[in-house]
């Protein structure tokens, strides 16, 4: 996530917040990069328990398209 920031602050696309993902394939894990803070979503989401993985990758979604159509 930090390389992704400053890649973009390289290309003169700087963004606040960045989300990221991590999974084994089985389990996954979801974080967010603000500031030069790292919020981990303690949640351990299982590809046994679809409809919350799934809802969990929706509210990322969620908050990267509200943060895209703020001024």
């Amino acid at each position: 996530l930090i390389a992704a920031r400053r890649l973009n602050e390289l290309e003169k696309n700087p963004i606040r917040t960045i989300y990221g993902c991590s999974t084994t394939g089985i389990e996954w894990r979801f974080l967010k990069y603000e500031g030069n803070e790292f919020i981990l979503d303690e949640q351990r989401y299982l590809l046994s328990d679809l409809p919350a993985l799934l809802g969990a990758l929706q509210a990322v979604i969620d908050a990267s398209q509200s943060a895209i159509q703020r001024p």
